[in-house]
């Protein structure tokens, strides 16, 4: 109906994103709203404690929770993403 269908390369995909997160941290220009979206395609793709190493995985999870929100700190990567409270 809307042409051919187009296919990616899941770990190409998941390599890609990863690094664009890695960047936003060296960088040190996170935008919240991106970086959410990256994180939710790769949970989508597999468990983020899989796909994440552990450095990385604590830099988000220290500067998740050094930022304020309204409904106070994120417990955990995979809590933020799902949308799930479990403070």
């Amino acid at each position: 109906l809307f042409g051919q269908t187009k296919s990616i390369d899941i770990p190409t995909f998941k390599s890609f994103l990863i690094s664009q997160i890695q960047t936003m941290f060296d960088v040190e220009e996170i935008d919240l709203y991106i970086l959410y979206y990256y994180l939710d395609a790769l949970n989508t793709m597999e468990e983020l404690d899989d796909s994440l190493d552990s450095d990385l995985h604590s830099t988000i999870y220290k500067y998740l929770n050094e930022t304020n929100q309204n409904g106070g700190v994120c417990c955990n990567i995979s809590c933020c993403i799902s949308g799930n409270d479990l403070d």
